[in-house]
């Protein structure tokens, strides 16, 4: 255990990691999740929350049901062995940076708020 890890030094440990397990039943939005993401590294998680929002599973992500721990270590073993983890990995950065980089968050603020106020 690391505790707490600046930012520059935590996305170091994102990169050299083979996969990053999130084991929550609820996550809100999984900013781990997408951190891992951002940093090309495969992501195992429950189906909970904004989890199953962030990952597409076997695209972007591995997912299991939610609260399934047997499921969730047989799936993070298979993804230790398996080479599609950088297949897996490229696709997640991209899909991240194309929901969450501050450009794409931005040029879709922009189209909703011109939807809004269209015809005032």
């Amino acid at each position: 255990w690391h505790g707490a890890l600046p930012q520059p030094r935590l996305a170091g440990y994102y990169r050299t990691a083979t996969a990053v397990v999130v084991p929550s039943r609820e996550e809100g939005f999984g900013l781990v999740a997408v951190e891992a993401q951002l940093c090309e590294t495969p992501v195992v998680a429950f189906a909970s929350g904004g989890l199953a929002d962030i990952i597409e599973d076997e695209v972007t992500g591995y997912l299991v049901p939610a609260g399934d721990v047997a499921a969730l270590a047989a799936r993070l073993d298979a993804v230790l062995g398996s080479a599609d983890r950088e297949r897996v990995g490229r696709a997640a950065r991209q899909s991240a940076l194309s929901r969450y980089a501050p450009e794409s968050v931005a040029r879709r603020y922009r189209l909703l708020y011109e939807s809004v106020t269209a015809g005032r």
